[in-house]
């Protein structure tokens, strides 16, 4: 993959953050009642992400990586509830599309169907895969992947901890 100047970092950050704004506030309300905005009140604005790397304090890469670890994080959520409870899942595909004209999963990209890639390629490009990997290696009831994609797995990570990137 050829690598991205500073400035398509910056804006892939920017489309990234976008997305995570928008799926943190309509997701937050649903998952916890009580306390709406607990999602988006943990985030750092991205205005704050894009001055540290103005300064020289972060990469303008680990800046775009973050903001695509905390969104896999967070549509890895709206999966999980579309298994447990497709009702608030959609109300949150719903809430996400009116915040931004959008779909969720054309913006962000299904996690599974980001794994099934991931597998198919046969090795992990950087720690935000690994991280995506890692994530479906610990669920427990283990009813996204088969046995030989978990064997995979388990040694597309092995081989990424033994060499690196």
């Amino acid at each position: 993959m050829a690598r991205r100047s500073r400035a398509e970092l910056l804006a892939e950050h920017d489309r990234l953050r976008s997305c995570l704004d928008a799926l943190a506030a309509a997701l937050g309300p649903v998952l916890e009642p009580a306390i709406p905005g607990y999602l988006t009140a943990g985030l750092i604005p991205a205005d704050d992400m894009r001055a540290a790397v103005e300064r020289g304090e972060a990469s303008a890469s680990e800046v775009m990586a973050g903001a695509r670890e905390a969104l896999n994080d967070l549509t890895g959520a709206v999966a999980d509830l579309q298994r447990r409870a497709p009702e608030q899942a959609q109300q949150v595909l719903e809430d996400y599309r009116r915040r931004t004209g959008r779909d969720l999963w054309s913006d962000a990209g299904h996690p599974k169907r980001m794994l099934a890639a991931i597998l198919r390629r046969g090795r992990l490009r950087d720690e935000t895969e690994a991280r995506l990997v890692t994530e479906y290696l610990a669920d427990t009831s283990q009813i996204l992947l088969t046995a030989a994609q978990i064997d995979k797995a388990n040694r597309m990570m092995a081989e990424f901890q033994r060499c690196g990137l």
